[in-house]
């Protein structure tokens, strides 16, 4: 993500540049809007929207631009497992310390058992047997506490992941969406504008025209 957010810096420059580019195409003296006076004023009106674009437009050495801190800081405060670790370890510890003592709590009964007079026959393989079923519960329990662990690592991935795109996608709104949007939504209405003045000025000029024509001898 954090090179994801380098990448749309970079293309973010380049993005601006490219409007800038065509704005001053239209503004120029070489395009064909400069031939008429009343596209010239559109002219004007583009001109001015290059300074507004310039004044937003993000620089090379600093200026508006997708703050890539928002993405790490989001990640040391929104993905915190330091708490689910400790309970493992001490869950850990806890199902090592009781295995490594039902073992030997089996080995003495079955030495006990012995001394008591149960055959070795019947008390070694009782013995082998039971500290297997303890071998068992301990690798799954184990594997429970596992479980547990993987999923709620998993959970908050899938959460730190929503939230990072959302991050990712309100940065890009802020840089990018809402400021180019805004330039263009400029330019459509100085386009409307004096498209607007334009068929003004023809039928203010028709009905001269027109006036013209009254007053001329038939």
């Amino acid at each position: 993500m954090t090179y994801a957010i380098g990448k749309l810096n970079e293309g973010l420059y380049t993005l601006y540049a490219r409007t800038r580019a065509e704005l001053a195409s239209l503004a120029g003296e070489a395009h064909p809007l400069s031939a008429y006076t009343s596209t010239k004023d559109l002219q004007s009106d583009i001109t001015r929207i290059i300074d507004i674009l310039d004044k937003q437009a993000p620089a090379k050495n600093g200026g508006v631009q997708v703050d890539a801190f928002v993405l790490k800081n989001l990640v040391s405060s929104g993905f915190d497992v330091s708490q689910e670790v400790e309970d493992i370890q001490n869950k850990a510890d806890y199902t090592v310390r009781s295995f490594f003592g039902s073992q030997l709590l089996f080995a003495t009964g079955g030495v006990f058992a012995t001394y008591l007079g149960v055959p070795w026959a019947i008390s070694i393989p009782s013995t082998l047997l039971v500290s297997g079923a303890g071998f068992v519960f301990s690798n799954l329990r184990w594997s429970s506490i596992q479980d547990r662990f993987v999923s709620k690592i998993t959970e908050e991935q899938k959460t730190l992941e929503s939230k990072l795109l959302d991050v990712y996608d309100r940065e890009f709104t802020r840089v990018v969406s809402d400021p180019l949007a805004s330039i263009v939504k400029m330019l459509i209405s100085a386009i409307e504008r004096r498209i607007a003045e334009a068929k003004e000025s023809r039928v203010k000029i028709q009905a001269l025209i027109k006036e013209i024509d009254d007053v001329s001898p038939k």
